[in-house]
């Protein structure tokens, strides 16, 4: 399949990989200036929890339950603090995470890996007969674009424009019903009978 040249001002790159397959690259730009205040967010909410539980701390022995709960409040709100704080490094230290579908004979391959919400290990490859709907939903104000696999909705491209999830959806549609034409003009083999 050739892929499409992608709308001008697009974030999207085609180009061939290493087997000769067509891909389509993207990267998208992090919001830093969110980034930054919502690590200074969680910094002063772990700075409230872990002054409450030293605040309670010569008291533990009479409100231990009290205690208990400051103690896994901030360590909950420590460990979002330090996820987000190492998100927000290697953002800057190694730059944008680069996306990429390379679009097989028969498979479709996604990198970063597409989850669902059902399910915790990601998924690399999809294959034309696990291919399901392509679907452009609209959920709060905002586009997403999914595939079923199976039973599994995944979710492409989060966090792109509304025209490029539109474009995307198209080129996805065109792959999946190209495999499907050139799957069933396929000649039936002669019977042995």
């Amino acid at each position: 399949m050739k892929v499409p040249y992608p709308p001008s001002g697009s974030s999207f790159v085609v180009d061939i990989d290493e087997q000769g397959l067509p891909r389509l690259s993207w990267s998208l730009r992090p919001n830093y200036l969110g980034a930054v205040l919502a690590s200074a967010v969680f910094g002063c909410w772990l700075y409230y929890a872990v002054g409450q539980l030293v605040q309670y701390l010569p008291e533990a022995k009479r409100f231990s339950m009290h205690f208990f709960g400051s103690l896994t409040y901030a360590f909950f709100l420590g460990t979002l603090f330090i996820i987000l704080v190492y998100v927000v490094g290697r953002t800057l230290i190694y730059g944008p995470t680069p996306h990429w579908i390379t679009f097989g004979p028969e498979m479709l391959y996604f990198e970063p890996r597409l989850f669902s919400r059902q399910q915790i290990r990601g998924v690399k490859q999809v294959s034309r007969s696990e291919l399901g709907a392509i679907r452009l939903q609209l959920l709060a104000r905002r586009q997403f674009l999914t595939i079923d696999r199976g039973v599994e909705r995944l979710e492409v491209a989060s966090g792109m424009t509304d025209e490029d999830l539109a474009w995307l959806a198209e080129v996805l549609g065109a792959w999946a019903t190209q495999q499907q034409k050139g799957f069933s003009d396929k000649p039936a083999p002669p019977d042995d009978s």
